[in-house]
């Protein structure tokens, strides 16, 4: 007889119970019935064991109250097991489109940050040619903080001709601060606007007319460095800035086939491919191009790539800053700060200096009057603490 006729489903041994106190009845009785009509109702007393190690072999399946053959343990674990594993929900593997992630802009996604740019770039402060940024709340390490408050402009001014590092920090940040409208300074560019023509780059929005003739007065190797690469990308970016003015597009192998630009690369160190290369990735871009700003969001760098500026862009800049700082010092026609920020800001129109001299001082918390001829603090107002 056949071991599968104790396995299959359903009762093919009499027939089905109707009620659950039928089932739990006559489930077994049926199946020794079955074997009694197949020896011809003959039990005698040796097979009378048998039959009932047939019964205790015979366990009730709760749910279609029929018999099944009780297995071994080791058996009923597995089952159970493979039946756990079935019951479980598929793993459907997330998929990844990688080019999200690593893909270059196209030419559609290019137009479209190009027509973007002049719609945001209010939030950038373009008024003027000479805009320095600042890149975080401490740029950097400059000794030991100090509690001390300046008591008027003239202490700072007299920082700026003892070189003071401190003092060149605190108004480093306040210049910052009004370049970048309240927002986060980065070593970026200036943003694209119709009535700007401006290669400006980084927290003080240094322009490179204004850097390149003070290469001479750096003493320090690595800040020099820093500075000619600067100025090289400066000068690429800003054939790129021109060509978008005129062509409406930036034209980046346009920009880098000028008889001058073998040379701006030869100071980055790279080769006319790279640069190109780059510009695809979103450097060498204004700070309010769509690429640039999706970089931003990512927590990429954006403006020249960190490998071509060095580990210590920061300080180097910083330095840079100085140097600047220090020139317009020497400059200055009335001794003030007044009239250095005033010439820092450069835009050679006395209105717009004056107010963005007035605008630093406000991050710096002075509120200055004019008397005779000298910069005086206002007496109520607390004067600035340096951070």
């Amino acid at each position: 007889m056949s071991d599968n006729m104790f396995i299959q489903k359903g009762s093919p041994f009499g027939r089905v119970p109707t009620t659950e106190r039928d089932s739990e009845k006559t489930s077994g009785e049926d199946v020794i019935n079955f074997f009694k009509s197949l020896i011809g109702n003959k039990i005698d007393s040796q097979s009378q064991p048998n039959i009932e190690a047939i019964r205790v072999n015979l366990v009730e399946d709760p749910e279609i109250k029929t018999p099944k053959i009780k297995t071994p343990k080791a058996v009923q674990q597995i089952g159970d097991l493979e039946r756990g594993l079935a019951s479980l929900p598929e793993a459907i593997p997330t998929k990844v489109d990688l080019d999200t992630v690593v893909a270059r802009p196209t030419k559609k996604q290019i137009a479209d940050a190009m027509r973007e740019e002049e719609q945001e770039v209010k939030e950038y402060n373009l008024s003027g040619p000479d805009y320095p940024k600042t890149d975080e709340k401490k740029i950097l390490s400059t000794g030991d903080e100090t509690s001390r408050y300046y008591n008027n402009p003239s202490e700072l001014y007299e920082g700026i001709k003892n070189n003071d590092d401190r003092i060149y920090n605190y108004i480093y940040q306040g210049i910052s601060k009004k370049e970048w409208k309240g927002q986060d300074p980065i070593f970026d560019f200036v943003g694209y606007s119709k009535g700007l023509d401006s290669s400006a780059f980084g927290p003080a929005q240094i322009v490179y007319s204004t850097a390149e003739p003070l290469l001479k007065n750096i003493k320090n190797k690595e800040t020099k460095n820093f500075a000619k690469k600067m100025i090289a990308a400066q000068k690429l970016f800003k054939n790129m800035y021109d060509n978008r003015k005129k062509r409406g597009k930036y034209l980046p192998e346009k920009a880098s086939n000028t008889p001058k630009a073998t040379g701006y690369l030869k100071d980055l160190g790279i080769t006319r491919e790279q640069f190109l290369d780059y510009v695809k990735e979103g450097y060498f871009l204004p700070s309010n191009h769509s690429l640039s700003k999706a970089r931003r969001k990512k927590g990429l760098v954006t403006g020249i790539p960190l490998e071509l500026l060095g580990d210590n862009y920061k300080e180097n800049y910083f330095n840079l800053f100085k140097t600047v700082l220090k020139q317009k010092e020497k400059e200055s026609k009335t001794k003030s700060l007044e009239n250095v920020i005033q010439r820092y800001h450069g835009a050679n129109d006395k209105t717009k200096d004056e107010s963005y001299q007035k605008d630093v001082f406000k991050n710096l918390n002075i509120l200055t009057k004019q008397t005779g001829g000298r910069i005086e603090s206002d007496p109520y107002k607390r004067q600035p603490r340096f951070i």
